[in-house]
């Protein structure tokens, strides 16, 4: 007996010196990073226009003061002036929930009791808790003064977010000013203010700066730019506006397309390295949003939204080219649908 545990001992001693002797020559963890992600100054190609800070700092203080200056029509504090929209009540009750919980009970809501017999609030298609350009304003100046803040933050990271863009695409000052100020304060946002949408306000902030992220970490590989396109592109989730995060999903496809895919006659087919640093990212920005998206995607069976699958609703090619051309208002074939 003591034989065979000395011969198990030795055995066992033996497999984990080689064990050890095999793992220090392996090839630290960290080396695939360190080809894949470079430091400051190590770029291969720049993120787009060299900049001075004085040069920033003016330009974001002209898109801060005429987007303060845009939106000063809401931001009428203090008062009990709702904002427009027949659903701004209904967006701004995940914020009163939240409010209330955490002022009269002290912790974070999983519940919401307030809609129909309840609804699990975490798992709700429209929570925005998680983007902190709304929680914050929100918790600090509570829910009607909170949330005017944060759609002010939400237009200006827009403006600020475009600016950034156009810096990346190597814009000129005049240029990305000029963009950054046509996205702030862009038809479509607008309008879904108006109408108390203010979710799509909330998510179109975060879909340049998703952009110029991904653009930008894939030119240079560094960190800090792969750090900015995964917060972004989880805050465009957090947002509440599950469209424009699904439609962010074929933008990537398509962009992961054009800038890994080598077509040429002999390998390599791909750029690697660029695509370890997609992978990087969209695995990240996955992991960030798991605390709402596993919750929805579990509750998602009992979704139910209002559609019309025989699209007999939809107008013709006819009837869009009348929309544009006709001068009757009240065109039969346009009141039917």
């Amino acid at each position: 007996m003591k034989d065979e545990r000395s011969r198990v001992l030795s055995g066992l001693s033996v497999g984990i010196s080689s064990w050890m002797e095999n793992l220090t020559r392996l090839k630290p963890l960290s080396s695939p990073w360190r080809t894949m992600f470079v430091e400051k100054g190590s770029e291969l190609e720049c993120a787009g226009a060299s900049l001075e800070w004085r040069t920033v700092v003016v330009e974001w203080l002209l898109i801060f003061v005429l987007v303060l200056t845009f939106c000063t029509g809401f931001l009428d504090l203090g008062t009990r002036r709702p904002l427009p929209g027949n659903e701004a009540e209904v967006f701004q009750s995940l914020d009163w929930v939240l409010v209330n919980s955490i002022s009269r009970y002290g912790q974070f809501p999983l519940w919401n009791p307030y809609l129909r017999t309840g609804l699990p609030f975490v798992a709700d298609p429209m929570l925005h808790v998680y983007n902190p350009l709304v929680t914050v304003p929100v918790l600090l100046f509570g829910v009607l003064d909170g949330f005017k803040i944060a759609l002010f933050l939400s237009f200006l990271a827009a403006g600020l977010g475009m600016w950034w863009l156009g810096a990346v695409l190597g814009m000129g000052r005049a240029v990305r000013l000029w963009v950054a100020l046509m996205y702030a304060f862009s038809g479509p946002a607008v309008a879904r203010f108006f109408q108390g949408q203010y979710l799509f306000v909330l998510g179109f902030a975060w879909i340049p700066w998703s952009l110029a992220g991904l653009i930008a970490a894939t030119r240079t590989r560094r960190k800090l730019h792969a750090v900015i396109a995964i917060f972004a592109l989880a805050l465009l989730f957090f947002s509440g506006n599950v469209y424009y995060a699904y439609y962010m999903l074929f933008v990537i496809g398509l962009y992961c397309l054009v800038m890994l895919v080598r077509f040429r006659s002999r390998a390599p087919f791909a750029d690697w390295n660029r695509a370890g640093v997609l992978l990087v990212v969209g695995v990240l920005a996955i992991g960030i949003i798991a605390v709402q998206l596993l919750p929805l995607v579990e509750f998602w069976p009992h979704i139910s939204k209002g559609t019309n699958p025989a699209f007999t609703d939809s107008q013709t090619i006819r009837q869009i080219l009348l929309d544009y051309i006709s001068r009757d208002k009240n065109r039969p074939d346009a009141l039917q649908t």
